[in-house]
């Protein structure tokens, strides 16, 4: 028995709707996998800015 062309078709957007979702299901897992965490609980409030001249705005933000 031979399949006609629209069972060919549908078979093979079904295998590429189901390797689709596997991807991005493996995708999301690695990522949050991979999430930042931070164990010790300490906060870095430090913030590193890079400027050509200097001007007493940025003065007064540093002293804020």
């Amino acid at each position: 028995m031979t399949k006609n062309r629209t069972e060919v078709v549908f078979g093979k957007k079904i295998l590429c709707l189901t390797l689709t979702l596997v991807l991005v299901l493996f995708l999301g897992l690695f990522t949050v996998g991979c999430g930042n965490s931070q164990a010790t609980g300490e906060e870095n409030e430090s913030l590193t800015i890079s400027v050509v001249t200097k001007d007493m705005y940025l003065d007064t933000a540093v002293k804020n």
